[in-house]
């Protein structure tokens, strides 16, 4: 990893990656170079003998692993590329997301599977619910036709 301000490597020397309390990392050369003790960035200010060492900047990989070791199933270190079955990083990333693209595959399908078994659902249902929206208007046109054949049997009688 690179100091963004003098973009060199960190190390355990002079370019010693410090961690800011503001949460950027430098490394102590550029720190100690800067005219006032503010972080590049943000302006924050800082005490530089409070700033503690950034290691996991110091511990991570220069470059992105390659290959990946078979065996211990993780990115292969110099000893697995001596003894033991690797493939590259890009190979291995090909062979497993074969399953898991075909499992992402069968799922959508399976989700449009149940959007259709829902449409038809819902049109099901509101079919139902005009149905019985028609029977209740047939029971009251009945209902007032009923009302009208008394009322004229009535005044037919009278």
């Amino acid at each position: 990893m690179d100091c963004d301000v003098c973009m060199q490597t960190f190390n355990d020397a002079e370019r010693r990656p410090k961690f800011l309390p503001c949460g950027h990392t430098y490394c102590l050369s550029c720190l100690m170079q800067l005219p006032a003790k503010q972080c590049p960035v943000d302006q924050k200010v800082f005490q530089l003998d409070n700033l503690i060492d950034n290691y996991k900047l110091l511990n991570a990989p220069l470059k992105p692993p390659r290959f990946w070791c078979i065996p211990c199933e993780k990115a292969a270190t110099e000893e697995c590329l001596d003894s033991h079955t690797v493939h590259s990083l890009k190979l291995q990333r090909t062979k497993a997301s074969g399953p898991l693209l075909e499992a992402l595959r069968q799922g959508e399908a399976g989700l449009l599977g149940l959007a259709g078994v829902l449409d038809k659902a819902a049109v099901a249902r509101q079919a139902d619910d005009c149905g019985d929206w028609l029977e209740r208007q047939h029971v009251d046109l009945v209902a007032a036709r009923n009302r009208l054949e008394d009322a004229l049997e009535a005044d037919t009688a009278a």
